[in-house]
């Protein structure tokens, strides 16, 4: 390790104890007011209780430098994640609203998408009221999707069905000629150097960046992509940008797929036909890495979060909206 390693690595340690440190004291003032409050853990889970969280994890992420840059993206990231965790279905009773917004807590808190003080997680698994051995099913977020009023803009992005247009953004070798929509960098880049990801080589997908940013997704987030036609699953990172809107036909645009993804689910996607769906898509919110990503990385981790989530049990139990 040379001397700027070294010193980011004791900046690192530096930025992560004062972090401790606020989250040690959120803890204690929050284990004092609930003291006086026995109810009071409900107005986190309210949806203005979790926007006031929201900005206590995003103003924790203040420090100088490199690592400063990934706390604060990652606060912000920790930040959509607990927003989406208290958006419980309306129909529920108010009472099953505050049940659920715990359960969905916990089941973050455990995935490792958000990080919460030990005593407010003593207070989640109360109020989850789960008997005693019981796993957290999978979080029940209350989706635009559900609405009478659903559109393709409005589809969760966690969790859909779609089909898969050929991307081949990023650094190509000489023998692959580019496409006619052929961009020479990816959204994401490799945290430590810049470099953007070759299609040939990293499974990536690419995805409408507002749309996605909306609902706690952002640029290097992990995600499972199964197809029911051959039943091939693959892990990829969410590392370009796709159009938005609808072909001239007026069908919905796909999530993009790169060259090596493609390779991996062995379906037939080119250029000039993509598939029109057969695929399913499962984002991991806030799980960009911060360091330097290799398709080894992608799906050892990929597949980590995958059982995280359920599997293919759920996969299987569960069907998924279509965009």
């Amino acid at each position: 390790m040379d001397a700027d390693e070294l010193d980011l690595a004791r900046k690192k340690l530096a930025i992560d104890t004062r972090l401790r440190r606020v989250d040690q004291e959120l803890a204690r003032r929050r284990l004092s007011l609930d003291t006086v409050t026995p109810s009071g853990w409900r107005v986190l889970l309210t949806p203005t209780g979790a926007a006031v969280a929201g900005a206590i994890l995003a103003l924790l992420g203040t420090a100088a430098g490199k690592w400063a840059d990934y706390l604060a993206n990652r606060r912000q990231q920790e930040t959509s994640v607990i927003m989406k965790a208290g958006d419980v279905p309306i129909a529920l009773a108010p009472e099953q609203q505050d049940t659920q917004r715990a359960r969905n807590l916990l089941w973050f808190s455990q995935a490792g998408y958000i990080h919460l003080p030990g005593s407010f997680v003593a207070q989640l698994q109360q109020a989850a009221k789960l008997p005693s051995g019981q796993t957290i099913d999978a979080p029940i977020i209350q989706s635009s999707a559900t609405t009478n009023q659903a559109s393709s803009a409005e589809i969760d992005l966690t969790y859909f069905e779609s089909g898969m247009e050929y991307d081949d953004s990023g650094p190509l070798p000489p023998a692959i000629r580019p496409s006619s929509e052929h961009q020479k960098s990816t959204s994401f880049r490799q945290p430590t150097t810049g470099e953007s990801l070759d299609p040939t080589i990293f499974p990536y997908i690419g995805l409408p960046p507002r749309q996605a940013a909306a609902q706690g997704i952002n640029s290097g987030d992990l995600c499972a992509v199964y197809s029911v036609m051959n039943k091939k699953l693959a892990f990829a990172i969410y590392a370009d940008a796709s159009p938005s809107g609808k072909h001239a036909d007026g069908s919905n645009r796909w999530p993009l797929g790169s060259i090596a993804l493609v390779k991996l689910l062995e379906v037939s996607v080119t250029e000039n036909k993509g598939l029109t769906a057969g695929l399913i898509y499962i984002i991991f919110p806030a799980t960009r890495p911060d360091h330097a990503v290799t398709p080894e990385y992608i799906q050892s981790h990929g597949k980590e979060l995958f059982d995280v989530w359920g599997g293919m049990q759920r996969l299987s139990n569960w069907k998924p909206p279509k965009a």
